[in-house]
């Protein structure tokens, strides 16, 4: 489970065309797992150089983005410090919140969270304006990260993931134009 061949598109391309059922869930990591949900969230996949067309695939055969439960298939990837299969899921329709938006940097939509004044509006949270703000930092969105600065984020807000600042998530993930905003 812990390794993907190269080749894996292929093998796809073929369980599928002998019928097998692209959103069979299993007990992986408790259950109610994808597919295109562990193919998402992996860094296997990613490390194989085959994340991208292996989703395309699912896609294109009738996989479900986002999770059997509702879950949002972008709060997973994101999760998962997987940016560019967030950025792709988003691209294809996943649902995008105040969260998810932010990690991918959806600017646009993480503005139709806040009223005209600047307040935030639900369904958004502070929590989830905080876990956006944290997202945006991790994975490069300098105007989401400057927005949220301005909508009420703290720049020493100690944040849920790990407690850690915006700014340890920048310097993390090499952003220094966030690291100097």
């Amino acid at each position: 489970r812990q390794k993907t061949p190269k080749n894996i598109v292929e093998i796809t391309r073929l369980l599928l065309a002998a019928g097998a059922d692209v959103n069979a869930e299993s007990d992986a990591y408790g259950g109610r797992s994808t597919t295109f949900g562990l193919t998402a969230t992996s860094c296997h996949p990613q490390d194989a150089g085959v994340q991208l067309p292996l989703m395309s695939l699912l896609i294109d055969h009738g996989a479900i983005i986002d999770g059997p439960d509702g879950g949002s298939a972008v709060h997973g990837a994101l999760y998962n410090g997987r940016g560019e299969a967030a950025q792709f899921l988003a691209e294809r329709g996943a649902k995008l919140d105040l969260e998810g938006a932010a990690g991918v940097g959806r600017l646009d939509i993480v503005k139709s969270f806040f009223t005209d004044d600047g307040k935030l509006q639900r369904p958004a949270t502070q929590q989830k304006m905080f876990n956006a703000f944290a997202w945006a930092c991790q994975f490069g969105h300098s105007d989401v990260v400057d927005f949220l600065l301005h909508g009420g984020v703290s720049v020493g807000e100690a944040l849920k993931h790990h407690g850690q600042t915006g700014l340890h998530w920048a310097a993390y993930g090499g952003h220094l134009s966030i690291v100097k905003l």
